[in-house]
């Protein structure tokens, strides 16, 4: 009898390290994929900032202003983000990794009660 509620125990663990694992496999896709979808923004953001710059430079026929003008639109961009965005975004963020537990957890449990 002992002998059985300890392989119970220990298969119950097992269970747990691999439901555990599965988690956070998905959050690490999630992430993972997040990073790249991120990044490539931000390259084609560099790129049209530098269009734009260059565009507004020639325009006024100095480089270093548009430079400048673009710097300056992003500053602001920037202090409306940290002043009235920020927590939202959070917010969110903190929503959508907790939503994918709960998520990666429901096709767990869906899977072991086949």
């Amino acid at each position: 009898m002992i002998d059985s509620v300890k392989k119970y125990i220990e298969n119950r663990i097992q269970l747990l390290k691999l439901e555990l694992i599965s988690v956070l496999a998905n959050l690490s896709a999630n992430l993972i994929s997040s990073f790249f979808i991120s990044l490539f923004i931000v390259v084609i953001g560099i790129m049209f900032s530098f269009s734009i710059a260059y565009f507004i430079g020639h325009y006024y026929e100095n480089t270093a202003l548009g430079f400048a003008a673009v710097g300056g639109i992003y500053t602001v961009v920037f202090l409306i983000y940290m002043k009235f965005i920020k927590k939202n975004i959070e917010n969110k963020v903190k929503d959508a990794i907790v939503q994918a537990a709960f998520k990666a957890e429901k096709e767990i449990t869906e899977k072991n009660d086949e």
